[in-house]
């Protein structure tokens, strides 16, 4: 029984530092919503004891080669209306490479930027190399895609 109690007191520890994003389908067009749905990834788990950025990161794109940090800001945005976009914003850029495959070798490259704002966040991605091939351009959708937290602990970030 004893170890039952640990194991809840555990459990409920660690869900307690970790935040649910979920895809914001306000800000996806309606043309490609049906798209976004199917190809891209449409919740992020963030566990707050480690690097938010790089759990995000690892979510969103597969095959990852190196993963290095070109840029990091902090910032406020205001806008008219309160908002989860808006208050302060955590920028961090990162230069992704994944491995390459058929005739995309030695890499792709790719720019990621996050913003992380109090209970949202925006993924950015843009493809340096390779930009004429219709297979990769197919990713460009899941390219710049908003988050809400529905869930976890509400902390400064």
């Amino acid at each position: 029984m004893k170890n039952v109690w640990l194991g809840l007191l555990v459990f409920s520890f660690s869900s307690a530092n970790a935040s649910v994003y979920r895809l914001d389908l306000n800000k996806v067009s309606d043309a490609d919503r049906e798209m976004v749905e199917a190809s891209c990834v449409t919740e992020l788990n963030v566990n707050d004891s480690r690097s938010a950025e790089s759990q995000v990161i690892s979510q969103v794109l597969d095959r990852r080669m190196s993963v290095e940090k070109i840029e990091s800001s902090k910032s406020t945005l205001s806008t008219d209306g309160a908002d989860a976009y808006s208050g302060e914003v955590k920028t961090g850029v990162y230069l992704v490479k994944q491995d390459g495959f058929g005739s995309y070798f030695p890499h792709i490259a790719k720019r990621v930027e996050i913003n992380r704002y109090r209970t949202a966040l925006t993924v950015r991605m843009e493809l340096l190399n390779h930009r004429d091939s219709a297979e990769l351009a197919e990713e460009s959708v899941c390219g710049n895609l908003s988050y809400l937290e529905v869930s976890g602990a509400r902390s400064a970030r």
